[in-house]
């Protein structure tokens, strides 16, 4: 006599159960007879066909991109209409419970898309350009004149970006700028790679160009991987530079090799034509003469 938690009482007291006078299990047919219940029924019908309009209407005029005359635009423009209009007439063969359901879910429906419209719109949108506006506002009402102190600090400095002191005014800049951007909602997982002055360059940008997107999650992302992009390009570009030295260096020994090659081959050419154009009497009479040399050398 019961089904799980479900007993014959329980059961008995949701059938019997009802909202503003009419059960639950009744429909707009079985209470024709009844005026009050009727209006019950038309009243709550009436509430769960504005909120699925309201709701629908909401999202399409400001969570979705202009699509010109898109088909699928001009579908789902078709749908904010008929649909409301199909719950009208189908609503009279909807029980009471059912009605009650859908008025919940149509609030709910409303209330999730005012937070999406608020907190996560659609890029393109018109929710999307006043979320962006109003970030960006928020963002350099602060950080412009801060980057203008910093501006004179570094100007102060006046030594280059690799001394000591200008890394030191950076990593203090960028740990109040992760403080502050923080609160704007601003992405700050930078890529390990980035130096601390080039962080404080990307926030700079953002407190000095226009805002052609919400700096977050999807925007780091980017970030990161135009990062990855740029060191592997440089690092491409060290492996070239150093393969090209390599091929410079061998073709310089290679010259110097064949240079030295191509001398000792002459010097051997002419020793050898040298020693040629000589006759034998001639030879062994330079020989004596050179003993003879030795010998008064070897006197004195």
């Amino acid at each position: 006599n019961h089904l799980g938690p479900l007993t014959e009482s329980v059961s008995s007291e949701i059938v019997n159960s009802t909202v503003f006078g009419v059960p639950l299990s009744h429909t707009l047919r079985d209470s024709w007879d009844q005026p009050a219940a009727v209006t019950v029924f038309i009243a709550a019908i009436v509430l769960m066909v504005v909120l699925q309009f309201a709701s629908m209407r909401l999202s399409f005029s400001r969570n979705m991109p202009d699509m010109g005359d898109n088909p699928m635009a001009q579908s789902q423009r078709s749908m904010m209409y008929v649909m409301p209009l199909m719950f009208i007439f189908s609503g009279t063969f909807f029980q009471m419970g059912v009605v009650i359901y859908t008025v919940t879910a149509s609030f709910w429906a409303l209330g999730q898309s005012l937070w999406t419209i608020k907190v996560m719109p659609t890029p393109g949108s018109p929710a999307y350009a006043d979320l962006l506006a109003s970030r960006e506002a928020g963002y350099q009402e602060w950080a412009k004149p801060y980057f203008q102190n910093y501006d004179r600090e570094r100007a102060a400095l006046g030594v280059a970006g690799s001394d000591p002191r200008v890394e030191e005014l950076n990593e203090r800049t960028l740990a109040e700028l992760r403080s502050k951007a923080k609160k704007q909602r601003v992405a700050s997982d930078f890529p390990a790679s980035m130096t601390a002055g080039e962080i404080v360059t990307v926030y700079r940008n953002l407190a000095t160009q226009k805002w052609t997107t919400l700096p977050d999650e999807q925007w780091m992302h980017g970030l990161t991987l135009a990062v990855e992009k740029r060191l592997a390009k440089q690092e491409a570009s060290a492996q070239r530079a150093e393969l090209q030295k390599q091929v410079r260096d061998r073709r310089t020994l290679e010259r110097e090799s064949a240079k030295a090659s191509s001398k000792n081959a002459s010097e051997a050419s002419d020793s050898a034509s040298g020693h040629g154009s000589l006759s034998a009497e001639e030879i062994e009479r330079r020989r004596i003469e050179r003993r003879k040399a030795r010998r008064r050398g070897n006197k004195r």
